[in-house]
């Protein structure tokens, strides 16, 4: 038969048993909370890295696209001209700026023909230039049909 000593005696080592458990969980409970902690930190060096990296980005990018696009100065620039198929120079090899600009004034309104073939003359853009402009179509078609006058700068 049990006792009132035993039953005091169990009791007491089913508390310390428990005290004990409780003081594990609480350990590791800290342990959690401290990792938790560790890892928001983390998160929040991770996050601000990667704004300034996106931000980086952006500005690089911005950087690149300028490179690509042609530089528009006021001084004199050449313009290669094609040489004959034999490798001999036909015609001057380089054209100044102002009089590729004349000959692009004079012959815009009218058709320029040679030997029975129609010669039409267009700026020399790049490819970036021309994807924006494509790109561009929505809104300067638009802009055409409400007749609201646009012009683009590069």
């Amino acid at each position: 038969m049990v006792t009132k000593k035993d039953k005091t005696a169990i009791v007491t080592e089913l508390r310390t048993v428990i005290l004990e458990e409780i003081m594990e969980v609480r350990s590791d409970l800290t342990a959690l909370e401290q990792q938790v902690s560790e890892l928001e930190s983390e998160n929040m060096q991770a996050i601000q890295h990667s704004q300034s990296t996106d931000h980086a980005t952006a500005r690089q990018e911005t950087v690149i696209l300028h490179l690509h696009r042609p530089k528009r100065t006021t001084t004199s620039r050449g313009h290669r001209e094609p040489s004959s198929p034999q490798g001999e120079k036909a015609y001057p090899t380089t054209l100044s700026f102002e009089l590729k600009e004349a000959i692009m004034r004079a012959t815009m309104p009218q058709t320029i023909t040679f030997q029975d073939d129609s010669v039409f003359l267009y700026q020399d853009l790049s490819s970036l230039t021309l994807d924006a402009c494509r790109a561009m179509w929505p809104l300067t078609r638009l802009l055409q049909e409400k007749r609201i006058p646009y012009k683009f700068s590069i």
